[in-house]
C-alpha cells in the first residue's frame, strides 16, 4: 500500500467511492477518467483526472511494478476512451484487477447497443489466466458494475480475440452515467500477455467508440519469493 491518491490510474479506485459532480448541470458536466489497481493485501491505488487529458502511473503497487500505464478520452459526447499499459512486472505472481472508469457522461443518450470485443495477443510463463469485461452504470458510480456489456476469459497461454453479442442499453437523458473496464491478470509466476478492450456503439453513418478500452498488459512476473 505504497501509495494513496493517484487519480484512477488503473488500480485503488475501488476505495475512491463514486465521483461526484457537484453544482454543475448535467450538461455542463465534465466527465472523470479514474484508473484503479487493487490487489488483495494492499490498499487500492487510484488516479483520476478530467477528461479530455487522463490519469497516468509508473511505479510499484502491491507485489507488481508497473510502466506507462494511462488513460485519455474525449469531451461530450464521450466517444472515444482508451487505456493502457505496458511492462507490468510481479516478484510473487498473485492477482491484479485493473479498472479504468468514465463517470459524468451525459451523452450519448437513448437506446444504444454495445459491442464488446476482447483481445489476448502473446501469453508467455506461468499466466494462469485473463479475464475482461465492460459494464454500464446508470448511477455514475465509480468502477460502476450494475450492467455488464460483455466478458472473455482467456486461459493459460491461449491467446485470440472474442467478441460479445450486441447489447442493448437505455442510456440515461437525466443523469450522468458511467462506463467501466475491469481486467483480471492471474500469473502464478513468471509471465507476460497483451490484453485489449473495445467498446462500440454504432451510430448512423459511423461507427462510434462509446467507451474504447485498451489495456496492453506485458507482465513480467519473477519467481515467486517468501514475503517477510
Amino acid at each position: 500500500m505504497k501509495r494513496k491518491s493517484l487519480k484512477s490510474a488503473l488500480l485503488g479506485a475501488a476505495v475512491c467511492g463514486a465521483i461526484a459532480l457537484v453544482g454543475m448541470p448535467v450538461a455542463h458536466a465534465t466527465p472523470v477518467i479514474t484508473i484503479t489497481l487493487q490487489e488483495a493485501g494492499y490498499a487500492n491505488y487510484v488516479t483520476q483526472s478530467p477528461a479530455p487529458g487522463g490519469p497516468y502511473y509508473n511505479g510499484s503497487f502491491g507485489t507488481f511494478t508497473i510502466n506507462k500505464i494511462g488513460s485519455s478520452g474525449d469531451l461530450l459526447p464521450a466517444d472515444n476512451f482508451s487505456t493502457n499499459s505496458i511492462n507490468t512486472s510481479t516478484s510473487a505472481g498473485g492477482t491484479l484487477y485493473v479498472y479504468a472508469s468514465e463517470t459524468g457522461i451525459t451523452s450519448p443518450t437513448g437506446i444504444q447497443s454495445f459491442l464488446s470485443g476482447f483481445t489476448l495477443n502473446q501469453p508467455s510463463g506461468a499466466l494462469s489466466s485473463v479475464t475482461e469485461t465492460t459494464y454500464y452504470d446508470a448511477s455514475n458510480a465509480l468502477n460502476g458494475m450494475a450492467t455488464q456489456l460483455g466478458t472473455a476469459t482467456f486461459l493459460g497461454l491461449s491467446s485470440g480475440i472474442q467478441n460479445s453479442a450486441p447489447v442493448a442499453v437505455n442510456l440515461s437523458s437525466t443523469n450522468p452515467y458511467s462506463i467501466t473496464e475491469v481486467f483480471k491478470i492471474i500469473a502464478d509466476g513468471k509471465g507476460s500477455d497483451n490484453a485489449t478492450i473495445t467498446m462500440q456503439v454504432p451510430e448512423p453513418g459511423s461507427l462510434a467508440l462509446m467507451g474504447t478500452g485498451l489495456l496492453g498488459l506485458a507482465a513480467i512476473l519473477r519467481r515467486k519469493r517468501r514475503r517477510a
